[in-house]
């Protein structure tokens, strides 16, 4: 087993976690409680969002933080022995799950662009896991991971708030912003 780099895919897995914890949290119904999905799926339903363009960036900036976790737990998990490499390639394939367009949207040509965005983000996550087989991101996918993560989960909290729902960023995106700056710290500390 690779043990100077097992932590830091066991910090992954954390990360991995922290995405399904509460982003945001209402103070008097679970039902308005939202993990990264449910937040990346409400940011496209709201008028003001919506009214940003096609591009709908609350929602993808969500969604993207998909693509790199998978895409670090894949460069992470290759390196390691057979049991842990399995594991992270499962959450890998896992992934795809939530970062794919349902299958109905196929049958109507991706006609919405909340379906288009999610098909381009599935296709830039299959070609970014194959040419993570020949190059390697390190450290530059935590240090995106940070300020998207950040900047997602306060913006869902802010157009929450439009709505006039009270709500209040969740541990989930605490528990992700903090283990992000550790992870930062970690390949920092590997690389010398």
């Amino acid at each position: 087993m690779n043990w100077k780099s097992s932590p830091i895919l066991i910090l992954e897995f954390c990360l991995l976690a922290s995405v399904g914890l509460p982003w945001i949290q209402h103070a008097e119904s679970v039902a308005l409680t939202a993990n990264l999905y449910d937040l990346a799926e409400w940011m496209t339903l709201h008028p003001d969002v919506r009214g940003m363009g096609q591009s709908l960036p609350i929602s993808l900036a969500l969604r993207v933080i998909l693509v790199l976790l998978g895409w670090a737990i894949f460069e992470k998990s290759h390196s390691q022995d057979i049991f842990l490499r399995l594991v992270g390639y499962c959450f890998v394939a896992f992934l795809l799950l939530p970062i794919a367009p349902p299958v109905e949207s196929l049958r109507n040509n991706l006609s919405d662009w909340n379906y288009r965005q999610q098909f381009i983000l599935l296709i830039i996550y299959i070609v970014g896991l194959s040419l993570l087989l020949k190059y390697k991101l390190g450290i530059l996918t935590h240090i995106l991971l940070l300020p998207i993560g950040l900047w997602g989960g306060i913006s869902g909290q802010y157009y929450m708030f439009r709505l006039e729902l009270n709500v209040e960023l969740g541990v989930g995106v605490i528990l992700f912003v903090m283990l992000t700056s550790v992870a930062i710290l970690m390949e920092v500390q590997d690389s010398r």
